[in-house]
């Protein structure tokens, strides 16, 4: 009986993810959202259908990456679209939340804000070192040079 339950579900998500791919994966990143929260002691008030004007095509972090709303790759890869906490004290209330790649997520969930840059500070470091970049330059020049923004 049990067998049958899981093969029924299986079907049912299957179907519910070709008739409405983002209606069921904001679904379910609502009832994930509760489960965390409940977990962690922190307030969760989202409803699906608030989640509606988030859904964006692409990452807003890494703008070339193209969400995935329709789980073309089985599984989670960097283009799923995952629900991000901006603050994480304030829980999963509209205005803490937003959309973006499981990639942007990932790292954004590794370290603090400081620890980011402390890491982009290295980088740019070694960055420095292998392009001999003069001293004198601003960093907007630089960025211009090397990346073309």
């Amino acid at each position: 009986m049990a067998k049958s339950n899981i093969l029924y579900m299986r079907r049912w998500r299957r179907e519910q993810l070709r008739i409405d791919p983002v209606k069921y994966k904001l679904q379910a990143m609502v009832r994930r959202a509760r489960a965390r929260a409940k977990k962690k002691g922190i307030p969760c008030t989202l409803e699906w259908e608030q989640l509606i004007p988030l859904v964006k095509e692409k990452c807003p972090y890494f703008t070339e990456i193209k969400l995935d709303w329709k789980n073309k790759k089985k599984g989670i890869t960097i283009e799923s679209p995952a629900l991000d906490r901006i603050v994480p004290e304030k829980g999963y209330v509209i205005g803490n939340v937003e959309i973006i790649s499981s990639k942007a997520n990932n790292v954004k969930s590794l370290g603090t804000s400081e620890d980011l840059y402390r890491v982009a500070d290295r980088l740019y470091e070694h960055e420095r070192e292998d392009k001999n970049i003069e001293l004198g330059e601003s960093i907007q020049d630089m960025r211009y040079r090397l990346h073309g923004y």
